[in-house]
């Protein structure tokens, strides 16, 4: 179950401030042929993550300090995106 708790303004540097939730995520690595293409995962870890929804730019940030990075998207595109699956048959 994933721990949230309120993040004030001061330390998102965010208008509004934001939420924090930390939850256990698969890191994966890729395989790559000669030219570079991407052929396949090699590996996938668990690791502990944390996930920050910030206001008013509506962005979600999924970091993994144990793997030095994050990532930051805008929530109105992953709410695309998840409805884009409900739509669209999957297993043609």
């Amino acid at each position: 179950m994933i721990e949230m708790r309120i993040i004030p303004e001061e330390i998102t540097q965010c208008s509004g401030g934001g939420v924090e939730g930390i939850t256990t995520c698969v890191v994966s690595n890729y395989e790559f042929d000669q030219q570079g293409n991407v052929v396949g995962v090699a590996n996938g870890e668990l690791h502990s993550c944390r996930m920050m929804a910030t206001s008013p730019d509506a962005t979600i940030t999924i970091s993994v300090p144990e793997k030095g990075f994050a990532i930051s998207v805008l929530f109105g595109d992953i709410v695309s995106l998840i409805n884009q699956v409900g739509h669209t048959p999957l297993n043609d």
